[in-house]
């Protein structure tokens, strides 16, 4: 048996309604990038992770997500914060954690001059560079 006008707007009704409930805004979130050059066995790999979260608790921040990878000289790292976090404050932290030196200091640079957003990246390969007319 079909359905008759009644039938269809009711089931809109409540499609509208599930959308409603699964359309809920998630909580903004910051990602720490960790750079460190350096081989770890297991252990230290553990504890240099369960440090970095303890950092995050006592400073205050609440960590929702966490994920770590080897590279050919060591680790990268993203802790994921709650909370919309201004340049500076995510330059800062970074460095607290352990970010490597070098890169922390061009973070502060790009971070003074505006553009920290576009430069904040881990790589696992070196870009190379690339002469005029090479592809």
């Amino acid at each position: 048996m079909g359905m008759d006008i009644y039938d269809i707007l009711r089931h809109e009704e409540q499609l509208a309604g599930l959308r409603e409930i699964h359309s809920v805004e998630r909580p903004k979130t910051t990602t720490l990038k960790i750079d460190v050059d350096v081989a770890m066995n297991e252990a230290l790999l553990n504890a240099f992770i369960h440090t970095r979260l303890k950092m995050l608790e006592e400073l205050g921040y609440t960590v929702v997500g966490h994920k770590c990878r080897k590279t050919k000289k060591g680790y990268h790292f993203w802790f994921e914060v709650l909370g919309e976090l201004k340049d500076s404050e995510t330059c800062s932290l970074q460095f607290l954690l352990g970010d490597d030196q070098v890169r922390c200091r061009f973070n502060f640079l790009r971070n003074d001059a505006g553009v920290f957003q576009h430069f904040n990246a881990l790589f696992s390969k070196k870009l190379k560079r690339v002469e005029h007319g090479e592809v």
